[in-house]
C-alpha cells in the first residue's frame, strides 16, 4: 500500500456549527455510516476542551470525522467554519503514521520544510499534530499516530 511523504491517507475532516445536522446530512447524501457520536468532550480531569462534539463516520475506504468546536473558543477550526448555507465545510485531511520512526521522521520533514504548526497535542492512545497547508491547498493537513491502537477501532483500509 501507498505511504505519502505524511503517512497514510484515511480521513476527511469537516467543521460544522450544528453537529447533528452535518451528521445526518452525511448519512443521508452520501450513505455514510455512523461510527460514533461523541458530545460535550472533557479533558481527563472534567475541563471542557477546544472541540464540544467530535463524530466520526465510514465511507468504503476513508473514514469522515465531523467535529463541532466550542462556542466562542478561538482555535484551528475557527478561520475554516462554514459559510451561511452550507452544514460543514472540509477542515484537514487526515494521514495515518505506523510507528514511532515514521512519526520522527514525517515531524522532520515538516520542520526541515519550515511547515507552520497549527496545534499539537495527544492522548495516552494517540498523539496528532494540524500542520497548515492552506497555502498551497485551501485546508489543514493532521498527522495521525495511534500508539495503542488495540485498543482503538480500525482506521478505514
Amino acid at each position: 500500500m501507498f505511504n505519502s511523504a505524511y503517512g497514510r491517507f484515511f480521513q476527511l475532516g469537516y467543521v460544522t456549527y450544528d453537529i447533528d445536522a452535518a451528521v445526518a446530512d452525511f448519512e443521508q447524501r452520501m450513505g455514510a455510516v455512523r461510527i460514533d457520536l461523541i458530545r460535550d468532550m472533557r479533558d481527563g480531569e472534567g475541563n471542557p476542551i477546544f472541540i464540544d462534539s467530535l463524530s466520526h463516520l465510514s465511507l468504503p475506504g476513508v473514514e469522515l470525522e465531523v467535529i463541532q468546536p466550542r462556542a466562542g473558543w478561538q482555535t484551528v477550526y475557527s478561520e475554516m467554519m462554514p459559510a451561511a448555507g452550507e452544514v460543514a465545510r472540509l477542515h484537514h485531511l487526515g494521514f495515518a503514521i505506523e510507528d514511532e520512526a515514521q512519526w520522527q521522521a514525517a515531524r522532520a520533514g515538516l520542520d526541515a520544510a519550515g511547515t507552520p504548526i497549527a496545534v499539537e497535542g495527544g492522548t495516552a492512545d494517540v498523539r496528532s499534530v494540524y500542520f497548515d497547508t492552506r497555502a498551497a491547498t485551501g485546508h489543514f493537513s493532521e498527522l495521525v499516530f495511534r500508539l495503542n491502537p488495540e485498543k482503538l477501532r480500525p482506521l478505514p483500509r
